[in-house]
């Protein structure tokens, strides 16, 4: 027998019920998909949230406004001088004429990059080559006050530069003098890096740490020029115009950093970045670089 024979058949009361669980089955069956998707949605909003970021700063030294991260005012051809004024040797002891002193060949700037949520990050740094500049990049930890000279409490200790921070000459650290106003762009909070109270004109000190390892990324033959047939670097930037010179295409630079996040999940990291020349190419022209 049919089973639309078999339904006819069947007392009211029976054919309500069958009805009923056949429109209940169809329901669920619909319902779990749907379901399936909501869920697999939050799933990747989940996901999402952890991947990416919630902020990501690049700021001057000490979290500053990205107008106080000034990279000009390199002068090849300047010979090196104290705090007095004086002309000094590389020893960092006076003399009398300029000839004797120290050429300088590099100049040093303070960075910092800054976010939340994230465990890693990418560094970029393109220059171009017309003036023979190298660059280096390395880390920095920032300290408050040379050992001794603060009343701070010794649980701040870690704040002070010690005798173990200079293994050299004092170039190991450089003094950042800080300026009013200069907070502007970066809320942030770091739990272990949040004295914004310090006035301005105060200092902070930056002991120089190791280099960060990355690569050239288009300079296949490393002939110190950039590669012109490049397609992620050069095309983009040029198209089809083969009639650029050779020193002005970039050389891009790039390395992976990890972070060291406090208790919110936010995190700050120091840099500072080494322009060095040849002394023997000491000429009285300022030059210029764009990075």
């Amino acid at each position: 027998m049919k089973i639309t024979e078999k339904f006819k058949k069947l007392p009211f009361r029976k054919k309500i019920q069958v009805i009923g669980a056949v429109v209940l089955t169809a329901a669920v069956l619909t319902v779990i998909p749907i379901y399936a998707w909501f869920s697999q949605q939050k799933k990747a909003a989940e996901m999402y949230k952890i991947k990416y970021p919630n902020s990501l700063y690049i700021n001057a030294a000490h979290r500053e406004d990205q107008i106080m991260f000034d990279l000009g005012g390199i002068k090849m051809g300047e010979h090196r001088k104290n705090a007095a004024g004086q002309w000094v040797d590389s020893n960092g002891d006076p003399v009398e004429n300029m000839a004797d002193a120290e050429l300088i060949t590099e100049q040093r700037y303070v960075f910092s990059v800054s976010g939340s949520n994230t465990t890693s990050y990418i560094l970029q740094l393109a220059h171009t080559t017309n003036n023979g500049f190298t660059y280096e990049l390395r880390k920095a930890t920032q300290k408050y006050y040379p050992k001794g000279t603060s009343t701070r409490a010794a649980t701040e200790s870690s704040r002070a530069i010690t005798e173990a921070d200079v293994v050299q000459d004092g170039d190991d650290v450089i003094e950042y003098k800080l300026h009013p106003d200069a907070h502007t762009e970066n809320p942030l909070q770091v739990v272990w890096d949040d004295d914004y109270a310090d006035a301005p004109g105060d200092y902070v000190y930056y002991v120089v740490g190791n280099v960060v390892s990355g690569s050239i990324m288009n300079d296949s033959n490393n002939d110190g020029l950039a590669d012109t047939d490049n397609t992620r670097f050069y095309n983009p930037n040029y198209a089809g115009n083969t009639n650029v010179q050779a020193n002005a295409v970039p050389i891009y630079w790039q390395g992976t950093c990890t972070t060291n996040p406090d208790s919110n999940r936010n995190f700050c990291d120091y840099y500072i970045l080494t322009v060095k020349w040849n002394g023997d190419r000491a000429v009285d022209a300022d030059k210029e670089t764009d990075m």
